[in-house]
């Protein structure tokens, strides 16, 4: 999957929480499908997975993560049995729960789109325990709701505390956030802006090509900026980070680091630019000698890097849901695939998911990221 088709899925899908969740409450149960029979396994603890039908124009962008959360599961398969029940932006969320828990399911991962995870945030309860896989905007959330996402605005939380720890030595001056005038550089711009401003700093957000290079050393020279932000992909800040100040601090998302890329000698090339670019990254990606890692190595080695996000996300919700159907209300995953998570219900119904904090550098191997698998057909022997 490549980071396009991440970030269209990504942009679809907030794109869902401007809909009318009143138009979906008409949906009758009848609706809606399972993909497994409801005949429970006996002595099995029934789970729920809420996914996207093949037509969807989403479910490829999403596979990863359901494939994440299957190889997780089969695990345990014999201690659960995994259920599949399909839901669309026009299906009654709600029905799906009534409908999981009348067949005894003891928990509900899903569901993705951000209209049916606002549709369940919004209820005073819940029949059964759910993880949504998105955030919600509701400040308060029903006692059995629990949710982790990959929405850029959380790795954003992390890159802005990052970034203001790291030029407390250099206090003065604001940070300045160089984007384009593209959908998701301007998401990501105004995110960093917002939770700047969450922090008590100012960022400015300046918009810049690659044909404005000249524009872009006038504009810095003399500007006493805290730091940099780039709401750009690799490429772009690559050929923008020469013309800054070699002094001045710059940060990205993973959006923008280098190394999210497959493509070995582009990487380098980049990285050669954004050498000292202060980055975030997952364990799947960056952790190659982790636990987790070696144990889904055969899987994560036939994907990109975007789609062993999303699957390590599968992961780690799968063990997530292990341990809430436990009733802990408290819960701590170290050195999880997609990063040490925690949650705790009487704080917040998020779980939390702390990324690495990565330095850019030119010298990275890329031996073990990227595999090229060709069978003696396809190679004409």
């Amino acid at each position: 999957m490549s980071s396009s088709l991440l970030h269209k899925a990504s942009l679809t899908l907030c794109t869902f929480l401007s809909l009318s969740v009143a138009g979906s409450l008409n949906v009758c149960a009848a609706d809606l499908q399972t993909e497994a029979s409801a005949v429970p396994v006996f002595g099995k603890v029934k789970v729920a997975l809420i996914v996207t039908p093949e037509s969807s124009p989403l479910t490829p962008a999403l596979a990863p993560f359901r494939a994440g959360v299957e190889a997780a599961y089969e695990e345990d398969s014999n201690k659960f049995e995994l259920v599949k029940y399909e839901a669309t932006d026009k299906t009654d969320v709600i029905n799906i729960l009534n409908k999981a828990a009348d067949e005894k399911a003891m928990l509900v991962i899903g569901p993705v789109l951000k209209n049916s995870v606002e549709q369940i945030a919004a209820l005073p309860y819940l029949p059964l325990p759910v993880i949504a896989i998105n955030r919600t905007d509701n400040e308060v959330q029903p006692e059995l709701f629990m949710s982790i996402d990959v929405a850029v605005e959380s790795e954003i939380e992390q890159l802005v505390k990052v970034a203001i720890e790291n030029t407390v030595m250099h206090p003065s001056g604001n940070f300045v956030i160089l984007s384009t005038p593209g959908e998701y550089d301007e998401r990501i711009a105004r995110s960093i802006r917002a939770e700047l401003e969450k922090q008590g700093m100012t960022g400015e957000i300046r918009h810049i090509s690659t044909e404005q290079l000249a524009y872009i050393t006038t504009e810095m020279r003399g500007k006493n900026f805290r730091g940099c932000f780039f709401a750009m992909n690799p490429q772009q800040a690559s050929l923008i980070r020469p013309y800054l100040p070699p002094e001045l601090a710059v940060f990205g998302t993973s959006y923008t680091n280098p190394y999210r890329s497959n493509d070995t000698m582009a990487s380098q090339t980049q990285a050669n630019d954004l050498n000292g670019m202060v980055t975030l990254e997952i364990p799947a990606i960056t952790q190659l000698d982790q636990e987790n890692y070696l144990k889904y190595r055969p899987l994560l080695l036939k994907l990109n890097n975007d789609a062993r996000h999303l699957f390590a996300v599968g992961v780690d919700t799968w063990q997530l849901g292990k341990q809430w159907l436990e009733w802990n209300q408290s819960i701590e995953i170290k050195n999880g695939l997609s990063g040490d998570i925690h949650f705790d219900k009487k704080q917040s119904s998020r779980a939390l998911r702390k990324m690495d904090k990565t330095v850019v550098k030119p010298s990275r191997s890329l031996e073990d990221d990227v595999a090229f698998e060709e069978n003696a057909e396809e190679a004409g022997l």
